[in-house]
This record gives C-alpha cells, sequence and structure tokens, in this order.
C-alpha cells in the first residue's frame, strides 16, 4: 500500500514538471510582451479580447523581457483648455480680500438724519455736493479754518464761518472735520459754534471715530456734554469695535454715557411725534440737573 501511494504521487509530481517544462518552454513574442500586463494579469489581443490569467499561471508564465530595460512612462502633457476671458476676470477678482458688505438701511437712515440735522432742503440733492465735500481740504478756505478749530481760535472760526458756512463740513487727509478736532483737544465754544452752524455731529473719521468716542478717549466732560445735548449717539464704535463707553476711565463720563444708551433706545421705540418732548424731558434735564 505505501508502494503505491509512493507510486502515485511520483506520477503526480512529473506530470506538473512536465507542464511547467512545457510552458516555461514557451517563447514569447514582442506582441505578446507588449499585450501582456504583469500587474493587472491580463493579456489582451485583438481576436480574442481580454483575458484574465489565473494566479497560478501568472507566476509560471510570466513573459521575459530578453535583458531589454523595463521602460518607464512618462505623464501626458498638461491640458491647457482656453479659459473664457470673463471666467479669467472673476477668478482674478476673486483673490481680492473680501469687504465688509455695507448695510445699506443703517447708511440710508444716517444720511436721512444728517439731511434734517443741517437743514437742508430735499428739492436740493442735486446740489448736495456743492455744499458737503467729498475730497479732504475741498474748499478754498478748509486748511486755515480747520488750523483754526485745531488750535481752538475761536475769532477765526467764527470769521471763516460768517463768510462761508459749509466750512464746518470740510475735513482733513484723516477725514476729522473741525468738530473732531475741538472735541479731541476740549475746545468747548469751538465745539458749540460748530454745532449751532449745523455741523454734523457724528462724522466719522477714516477710523469711523465720531467727536463723542474722541472726546470720551481724552476724558473732556464738558465737550461730552455739548456733544449729547446736541444728540450725539452713543452707540456708533469705531473700526476695532470700540464703543464711546469703553474708551473712557471716567466715573462721570461713563454713568453720562450708560443714561444716553438707554436714552437712544428709548427714543427709537417710540412714535416720531414723541420723541421730541422725550428728549427734552428726559436727556436735556439730566444734563440741567448733572452737577
Amino acid at each position: 500500500m505505501k508502494k503505491e501511494t509512493t507510486g502515485r504521487g511520483n506520477s503526480a509530481q512529473i506530470r506538473r514538471r512536465s507542464d511547467v517544462t512545457i510552458r516555461s518552454g514557451l517563447s514569447a513574442t514582442n506582441s505578446d510582451i507588449d499585450n501582456y500586463f504583469p500587474k493587472e494579469r491580463k493579456f489582451r489581443a485583438s481576436m480574442i479580447g481580454e483575458i484574465r490569467l489565473d494566479r497560478s499561471i501568472h507566476r509560471l508564465y510570466s513573459p521575459v523581457l530578453d535583458g531589454k530595460s523595463q521602460i518607464i512612462g512618462k505623464p501626458p502633457a498638461p491640458i491647457e483648455p482656453k479659459v473664457n476671458p470673463h471666467v479669467t476676470e472673476f477668478l482674478e477678482a476673486a483673490k481680492m480680500p473680501f469687504k465688509k458688505k455695507p448695510n445699506y438701511q443703517y447708511c440710508f437712515l444716517r444720511s436721512i438724519q444728517e439731511l434734517n440735522q443741517i437743514d437742508f432742503p430735499l428739492h436740493k440733492l442735486n446740489d448736495l455736493h456743492k455744499i458737503i465735500p467729498n475730497t479732504p481740504y475741498a474748499h478754498e478756505d478748509s486748511y486755515r479754518f480747520l488750523r483754526a478749530c485745531k488750535f481752538g481760535n475761536t475769532a477765526e472760526v467764527l470769521k471763516f464761518i460768517s463768510k462761508d458756512q459749509s466750512l464746518v463740513y470740510s475735513f482733513d487727509e484723516l477725514h476729522m472735520t473741525g468738530l473732531h478736532w475741538a472735541a479731541l483737544r476740549n475746545y468747548v465754544s469751538v465745539a458749540k459754534i460748530l454745532l449751532i452752524n449745523h455741523s454734523i455731529v457724528d462724522a466719522i473719521d477714516v477710523n469711523h471715530r465720531t467727536p463723542l468716542l474722541l472726546a470720551c478717549k481724552k476724558n473732556n466732560i464738558e465737550c461730552v456734554k455739548v456733544l449729547l445735548s446736541n444728540k450725539a449717539n452713543p452707540r456708533i464704535a469705531s473700526n476695532s469695535k470700540k464703543l464711546p463707553l469703553k474708551v473712557t476711565k471716567n466715573t462721570k463720563i461713563q454713568e453720562m454715557i450708560k443714561k444716553f444708551l438707554l436714552i437712544h433706545n428709548n427714543l427709537d421705540a417710540l412714535p416720531r411725534k414723541n420723541r421730541e418732548e422725550y428728549w427734552e424731558t428726559y436727556a436735556m434735564l439730566y444734563l440741567l440737573n448733572m452737577k
């Protein structure tokens, strides 16, 4: 029994070896090599199509390149399609940093408030650019007028305003008006003259700072009172998100600003016909009684 099993085993091994010998003896032509893909274990031919070879056949019947060096494939050249010029323009614009989306409703309401404040007739809106400038030192006497405001020269300020009242809207390269400078340096008499002549109480400079914020920052309590009595808005923040309440260390100024924050919030909630009465009753009376 042992001899028979041994004989059978030997005959099976002989058959396997003969198969290997036959397969390894087959010659691989160049066309076979070109059509064979070892990594995929696939053979492609024009007549029979694609054949997936068994793993065992793949191990025994891998074609030899006859000493030829393996050719490393090159990546295809990049495709450069023609781009629409409008698309290119859009992509260039997309690289630019995003700008803040303006709050048009807020800007519109602010504009109406300022027009009411300067007492400008709406039917003459086309002539507004002649009064309110768009560039620094636009008026003829802008430089000398702003210099007089900077140094608190009341007589000079009155002289220039009597000649041209629209000078109160002029500003310098920092977009600071005469009222900004008066508030910053605590020239109370200059601030009063400018406000009587319809200077914009909530004018903003390049850093979005109002005269009230500058007066609070310098703890100029008298100028703060004058500005608040002329309805300066304590809710307008600078570009750095600073409010008048946060820039002052004076406790009296902080108390006033807190009071007027509440007053302005109440004014917004009231009907327009009741606002003036509320202002006179609560705002002006509060300032008069304040020591």
